[in-house]
């Protein structure tokens, strides 16, 4: 959030074409965000507070993606999910795999942000990222579906990766208002420093390439940093915000709604519903289930392989490392003997690092066994124990097919001891059932250091 106004709430409502704003003051020792009289009450947590991941996943129905999301972030974050409050979205299918959004916030962090905003009594605890995209949608006017929204607060400024109108990721940058202009002088070593910043933070986004709009007070100075950044390679673009769109009774300024850029964002969100925002409280707030994501759900096909109804149905036996992983990664850590958070945090991510060097993937598993399957082929579900054993169910068009698989099967890396057989025909697919173990050793195999 650009500023977060305070110990204040920002509180919009539908009025006409556009929005009625109050700020709503109290004795509140947290910000939030109001959407509609009685309705969602959203708290915004910084930027520092969030990682994101960008998660390719197989094409499944949605009650099915938690479970996937949920193996990825153990994969992925180096804190037991145990300790963390997971959001996640779907986007886009690309090439027969589901673009995902993950956001990870430490699950203390989350509760003290709540307990602060009590008084609020707040419904929602979204990243504060997610409030600044809204609000370049909604109210700066940026035009572009994917690229980058740029928002410069007094001390720093907060970069929103933006994919298909919706947020990816964010990141915190060091340079702000302060440092960038001397009255109203551009800082030309502070200006490269930002786009130096910008183009290390981009480096790795699959975004529009170049393309930043930088959110605006009206001010002209913000015009001059746009002309240096597209001096220095950057298709850069001022984006003010629409006025017109928010009526309030003691008037408003562009300053006004720069500065709440993101508090109106989150009201905005909420507004849409607060199923459009990434929840990071869900669970916190009793909810039995993560609150159900906006999907996009296109026909998924790759390949001429059908990603059926059982496609990502996979059961895990017994998945856990074999207990001498576990005595050595534990044996690693034996000449610690301080308790501090961060030693705590280091041996937590040796071992989860050790489990995940020895278990195996499923969804390696699935893509393996989609991508070797021929046109028509149909998987109903893999099982894996926790001995790298694995079961793979599926339907295929003939015998011939069958030991094609099979053979297929047997000479890829980190597989061996394949064995299958034929299960009769599915009365309703009229296809040939089967079933094929394998021993299955995941990528990366090797001791612990």
């Amino acid at each position: 959030m650009v500023s977060d106004g305070g110990e204040t709430a920002v509180q919009l409502r539908r009025e006409g074409a556009g929005y009625a704003v109050a700020d709503v003051k109290g004795d509140r020792s947290a910000s939030a965000s109001v959407a509609g009289a009685g309705g969602e009450v959203v708290v915004g947590l910084a930027g520092g507070d969030v990682a994101y991941y960008g998660l390719e996943l197989p094409g499944a129905r949605p009650e099915q993606m938690g479970e996937m999301v949920r193996l990825q972030a153990e994969a992925l974050v180096p804190l037991p999910v145990e300790a963390l409050q997971l959001a996640w979205r779907g986007g886009r299918g690309v090439n027969g795999k589901m673009q995902v959004t993950l956001a990870a916030a430490r699950r203390e962090r989350v509760r003290t942000l709540l307990e602060e905003a009590g008084a609020w009594k707040p419904t929602v605890a979204a990243p504060a990222s997610e409030g600044l995209v809204w609000g370049g949608r909604e109210l700066f006017g940026w035009g572009a579906q994917s690229g980058a929204l740029l928002y410069v607060g007094g001390q720093g400024s907060e970069l929103c990766v933006v994919r298909g109108g919706e947020l990816v990721d964010a990141v915190r940058l060091e340079v702000g208002e302060e440092a960038l202009w001397e009255g109203q002088q551009l800082v030309t070593a502070q200006a490269q420093r930002l786009s130096q910043d910008l183009r290390a933070a981009m480096a790795g986004e699959q975004v529009a390439a170049g393309q930043v709009w930088l959110a605006s007070p009206g001010d002209e100075r913000f015009a001059g940093l746009v002309s240096f950044l597209r001096e220095h390679g950057w298709s850069a673009t001022v984006a003010e915000p629409a006025m017109e769109r928010l009526t309030s009774a003691g008037g408003l300024s562009r300053r006004w709604a720069y500065e709440r850029a993101g508090q109106l964002g989150l009201a905005l969100g909420a507004l849409a519903g607060p199923e459009s925002l990434l929840n990071l409280a869900a669970e916190l707030r009793g909810a039995e289930e993560e609150v159900a994501p906006r999907w996009a759900l296109p026909s998924l096909q790759a390949s001429g392989v059908v990603l059926g109804v059982m496609v990502a149905l996979f059961a895990v036996a017994g998945y856990v490392t074999d207990r001498a992983e576990l005595a050595r990664a534990e044996a690693t850590w034996a000449a610690v003997q301080t308790d501090t958070e961060r030693t705590r945090e280091l041996r937590e991510q040796a071992l989860r690092q050790a489990v995940a060097r020895r278990r195996v993937d499923p969804l390696e598993v699935i893509a393996l066994a989609n991508g070797l399957g021929p046109k028509g082929f149909l998987l109903d579900g893999v099982e894996i124990d926790g001995k790298g054993q694995v079961t793979i169910r599926g339907q295929l068009g003939n015998e011939k097919e069958f030991f094609e698989y099979q053979e297929a099967l047997q000479g890829q890396a980190g597989a061996s001891k394949v064995r299958g057989k034929m299960e009769g025909e599915d009365k309703k697919t009229k296809k040939q059932k089967f079933s094929v173990t394998l021993a299955y050793e995941p990528a990366g195999h090797g001791e612990v250091e």
